[in-house]
């Protein structure tokens, strides 16, 4: 049984901001969805994921259990997303999932790396989704404005995502490093 979501390409654009920053949009704008949601991280014991730049993570919202493997492409990264029973390290044993991980070179057996809890609200906008995250891991806390694209609309979503920004007295620049990144620094 092949359980793979079709891949599609993640475009985005991701700024660590302050707690005061975060209450601030938090405020300004009518975020409509909240949730929480777990980020489980994997690897093998050799880090081969990490060695390929792809990173790979199960994440639990509610009861729904949805396992990503995000691998670098020419823009953003292309997302393999499979629909799961459970975030355990089981779940890599299913025949789809085991050939998708073989046709990456991955054969050995993989491990807990770190969780990471957010709690998300969103909001959609004309060119993508607008998430304020408030993430804790390891003992630590951030927040992060992050903005997804609809399509590959970049100047429009930057654009609109600059805005946003700016209200809060921040330019962007760069991504902040992405949340396995900074979950897994700190273990």
């Amino acid at each position: 049984m092949h359980n793979e979501i079709k891949p599609h390409l993640e475009i985005e654009y991701k700024t660590l901001i302050t707690e005061t920053q975060y209450k601030t949009l938090l405020s300004t704008y009518p975020f409509g969805q909240s949730f929480i949601q777990t980020n489980v991280y994997y690897d093998t014991l050799n880090k081969q994921f990490r060695a390929l730049n792809v990173s790979c993570r199960i994440r639990s919202v509610n009861n729904s259990h949805e396992l990503t493997f995000k691998v670098p492409a020419k823009q953003g990264k292309l997302e393999h997303n499979f629909i799961v029973s459970s975030n355990e390290v089981s779940v890599f044993k299913r025949m789809d999932i085991s050939q998708f991980m073989e046709s990456l070179g991955i054969q050995a057996d993989l491990i807990q790396q770190g969780i990471l809890i957010t709690h998300r609200c969103t909001l959609q906008r004309s060119y993508g989704e607008l998430c304020l995250d408030l993430n804790t891991y390891n003992g630590l806390m951030d927040y992060e404005l992050e903005y997804e694209l609809y399509g590959t609309k970049q100047n429009e979503g930057l654009h609109d995502y600059q805005s946003i920004l700016n209200q809060i007295g921040l330019v962007y620049e760069k991504n902040a490093p992405p949340k396995i990144k900074r979950c897994l620094s700190t273990v």
